[in-house]
């Protein structure tokens, strides 16, 4: 994706007032964000995009040394000035060429965005060491709501792309098997897979839920099947040589 590109979505999503349903993203990824934590205490930690800022601020508050690594200036230069402590690098990712390795990547909402997912995963491989684990948070195109759209003829296919999922720069929904096959190419092994937020309605029937509601769907994830979530995580590994 072009650094224009990634401003433009800054400008009209992240930074935008107009939107009347960040409160349900920002819901399911303040518990997504609680799950994610017991992997990052004590780490060195890399987290990939800034996006809201809501799972850095989960991990500013633990004791882990974290950088992170932002393509737009807008959101680099936010995630600047509201936390002093993490190191902000404004680069794209295929520029990115650190130092050192990570114990933790944190890549949430990363691949459905980028041009060529399995050249950023062969990327992010070179950031880790044997024991390093890369968490890969995606949306899944066999959701409950994407099921129902399609037998009630609002969207073509399971993975065809919404009027919100081109306003956040969506290139692709993901399949459970698409993201295995990826791994695979890209030298990976998966260590744990769980779904997140059963979601059976687009976000702009879901505005008036409670937060009771919100939390039960997400509450409930826990027993469904992965594949019928609206989120999957995935806890990969570099393969053993």
């Amino acid at each position: 994706m072009k650094k224009s590109n990634l401003e433009k979505i800054a400008k009209e999503y992240h930074l935008s007032a107009k939107l009347n349903d960040m409160h349900i993203e920002n819901f399911n990824q303040n518990y997504y964000a609680k799950w994610l934590l017991k992997y990052t205490y004590n780490k060195k930690i890399l987290e990939m995009g800034f996006g809201d800022g809501i799972l850095t601020g989960h991990l500013s508050k633990s004791s882990s040394k974290i950088d992170l690594i932002e393509g737009s200036s807008l959101l680099a230069n936010k995630a600047k000035k509201k936390f002093k402590k993490i190191k902000v690098i404004n680069t794209m990712f295929e520029e990115f060429f650190p130092k050192k390795n990570y114990d933790v990547i944190l890549a949430s909402h990363i691949l459905e965005h980028v041009d060529n997912p399995v050249k950023i995963l062969k990327k992010i491989s070179t950031w880790m060491h044997k024991k390093s684990i890369c968490i890969i948070h995606v949306p899944i195109r066999s959701s409950y709501h994407r099921q129902l759209a399609v037998i009630m003829k609002l969207q073509k296919k399971l993975d065809s792309l919404s009027k919100r999922d081109h306003i956040v720069g969506h290139k692709r929904v993901y399949s459970i098997n698409r993201m295995k096959l990826d791994l695979k190419k890209s030298g990976m092994r998966i260590k744990e897979i769980k779904g997140f937020f059963v979601k059976f309605l687009p976000n702009s029937m879901m505005i008036n839920f409670s937060n009771k509601l919100l939390f039960a769907l997400n509450k409930i994830a826990e027993i469904i099947d992965p594949s019928l979530c609206a989120n999957v995580s995935f806890v990969v590994m570099k393969k053993k040589i």
